[in-house]
């Protein structure tokens, strides 16, 4: 069976996942019968209501009559399990107790096993590195706490007690085995126990022979057939002043192969009230992740692209020219690459969406048939056309059922990435499963651009991080027709480099003019009517030792046969420790060489011909610009030299000027 990590901060802990009992090293033993009914009583299940999942719909009504009979009817979902320790405390699993933080559910609680329900009133003690949370009820049962061992014998029989497979609590027997080390520094002791056990063990007590406590059911090994479980006397002699928070804790980033170890530090004083606690808990760790971002930004600063070395081969290539962002990221050697995994396109009414995955993020763009998309700020809309990619199915028994839509997002920000470009960072409530969809959305022209990711609800805010340092890497060209630019530059650019930016249309001419790079071309060398779009490709250089964002080019296409387009291209020097192809790139730039040349070019059906502008410094030149012109099907040598020269004449770059014909 799958296992759920509860938050970063316990993975460590791996929550009961056995799928099957298995066999005692030795005769199964049996707890005296007299025992049972007080041990029973003292054990309860840790629970919590169900949320209201009324923003969710789908694509045809649920066969609820799939679903277990227990968990369709229940109006509480079985998540741990606890158990009385004396003068109204009790115990559970810190990692249990978790699921009450940043929860779309309702608050722990905890049921006994005649179904009523008691709600938490005060966090007496903890330690999340050991794995445990001491608490007191509201309203509390009478019930009768049970006795505890401190010295536990070992290879004494011991019964794990806990709410198995969320069915009730149930007993099930094996030896206390060994005990091992904490693994990290050796702090303390597990006890080593092989009685079964199965998810919703969590937090149960394990008791010897006689009944007694000798600890807290916490986890299972992944490789042997024995679990963990947490001393007794390490609960017991816990301090009820303070919660000292000392966790190890690893940070990464999407788009680099390092780790950054650190630890998760906090004190908290105790006796705390449980919301507060709740709320505490999830600050703590949200500013222990921003912290950790920041730091390991700071630390890379002088090296994370488009700074460093490891970036020079990188920004001696043309920009990224596709309409689905592309994330730069870090290879095996170091070295900062484009690299896109496979894409899937789908149709839908009026455009397209596609869609790529960098690992657990999907990278997502969504083309549209309209003047004015307005899909830049993401919300309900976007996600409603996500989910028509059946990118979320609901599992009912044996079916699977599309989720079409999860209504107005429960959570929203805007954010302005390293390039000047504002993304709208958004939550969706995945209620029936204590979850959400993380959306992060830019415009386009042709409508937007964005990321998703699944996330637990409490990690919700950790994951809308990490898309906020994608964003930071990811590379986006800017595609769209000449009425969509209009309405996009209309609404205020959201990328530092298209802020002056003009697009317009005059009569049978088109004007492009961003970043110091002016185009005017006219009808008659690409048509402007149908399918004509524009695009504009930004990309980072390198000035003066120092990174730059500017235009890297600027293409006029009709997409309609024989798609005819023109571009302006701007070209970047090698630097000193590039490799030899991109030195020889610059130096045919420079020589005019062909197929830059001025001369025609054959290639897959279509005609091409360019040219490149003498920098008015050469030998210091850091950049060059030049034009092309392409068209599929036949067109004489003469007529492309005439349309090249056409295209060139009404080109306008900084302190440049054209080469001779």
């Amino acid at each position: 069976m799958a296992v759920l990590l509860k938050w970063s901060l316990v993975k460590w802990s791996l929550a009961l996942a056995i799928g099957s009992a298995f066999a005692s090293a030795a005769a199964a033993a049996t707890l005296d019968p007299a025992l049972l009914p007080k041990v029973r009583a003292a054990t309860f299940e840790v629970v919590a209501a169900k949320a209201d999942d009324s923003n969710v719909t789908y694509e045809r009504p649920l066969p609820l009559d799939q679903l277990p009979y227990q968990e369709r009817n229940d109006h509480y979902r079985s998540i741990g399990t606890a158990f009385a320790i004396g003068d109204g405390r009790f115990v559970t699993a810190f990692h249990v107790f978790l699921d009450g933080v940043n929860s779309l559910q309702g608050p722990l609680m905890l049921r006994d096993e005649q179904g009523h329900v008691f709600a938490i009133d005060k966090v007496l003690r903890t330690s999340p590195q050991e794995d445990f949370v001491v608490f007191s009820l509201t309203n509390p049962p009478s019930v009768a706490p049970l006795p505890v061992e401190r010295s536990p014998a070992l290879n004494e029989a011991v019964f794990a007690v806990g709410n198995a497979l969320g069915t009730g609590i149930v007993l099930r027997d094996g030896l206390y085995t060994s005990q091992t080390p904490e693994e990290v520094d050796g702090r303390w002791k597990w006890l080593r126990f092989s009685a079964p056990a199965s998810p919703g063990n969590s937090g149960g007590p394990l008791v010897d022979e006689k009944g007694k406590v000798i600890g807290v059911v916490l986890r299972k090994s992944p490789s042997e057939n024995l679990n963990f479980a947490l001393p007794i006397d390490r609960v017991l002699d816990a301090s009820d002043k303070t919660a000292n928070i000392d966790v190890p804790e690893h940070f990464t980033v999407p788009f680099s192969q390092e780790t950054r170890n650190s630890r998760l530090k906090a004190t908290l004083p105790l006796p705390m009230a449980y919301a507060e606690f709740n709320k505490r808990f999830g600050d703590i760790f949200d500013h222990w992740a921003h912290d950790e971002a920041q730091v390991w930004m700071s630390a890379h600063q002088a090296t994370l692209f488009p700074e460093g070395k490891a970036s020079h081969d990188l920004l001696t290539r043309g920009p990224w020219t596709d309409s689905l962002p592309i994330m730069v990221s870090q290879d095996s050697d170091g070295n900062w690459v484009r690299r896109q995994p496979q894409r899937k396109r789908t149709p839908m009414a009026k455009g397209f969406i596609e869609q790529t995955a960098y690992g657990q993020t999907m990278v997502w763009h969504i083309h549209a048939d309209e003047d004015k998309p307005a899909l830049g700020n993401g919300g309900r809309k976007v996600m409603d056309l996500l989910l028509t990619q059946g990118m979320i199915m609901r599992d009912m028994g044996q079916d699977k059922i599309r989720i079409t839509s999860l209504g107005a997002p429960v959570a929203s920000e805007t954010v302005t990435d390293r390039q000047g470009r504002a993304w709208t960072v958004q939550t969706f409530a995945l209620s029936f499963n204590d979850g959400a969809v993380v959306l992060a959305t830019t415009p386009t022209p042709d409508g937007a651009v964005g990321m998703f990711r699944f996330a637990l609800a409490r990690d919700a805010r950790q994951i809308a991080l990490q898309l906020r340092l994608m964003a930071d890497m990811e590379d986006i060209a800017y595609h769209g027709s000449l009425p969509q630019w209009q309405a996009f530059l209309a609404n205020g650019a959201p990328a530092t480099v298209l802020r002056d930016a003009t697009v317009r249309r005059e009569g049978n001419v088109v004007t492009v003019a961003v970043d110091g790079m002016k185009a005017t071309w006219p009808g008659d060398l690409v048509p402007l009517e149908g399918r004509a779009e524009v695009a504009v490709e930004p990309s980072w250089t390198d000035e003066d030792g120092k990174a730059a964002l500017h235009v890297r080019t600027i293409v006029l296409q009709q997409r309609d046969t024989p798609e005819p387009l023109v571009r302006l291209d701007r070209y970047e020097r090698y630097f000193e420790d590039s490799q030899p192809q991109a030195q020889s790139f610059w130096h045919d730039l420079m020589t005019h060489a062909h197929p830059r040349d001025g001369q025609p070019v054959d290639k897959d059906d279509r005609r091409s011909i360019a040219e490149v502008y003498d920098p008015a410094h050469p030998d210091g030149a850091r950049h060059a610009f030049g034009v092309t012109y392409a068209v599929g099907g036949k067109v004489s040598d003469d007529d492309m030299r005439a349309r090249l020269k056409q295209a060139a004449a009404g080109v306008d770059v900084p302190d440049r000027k054209p080469s001779a014909p």
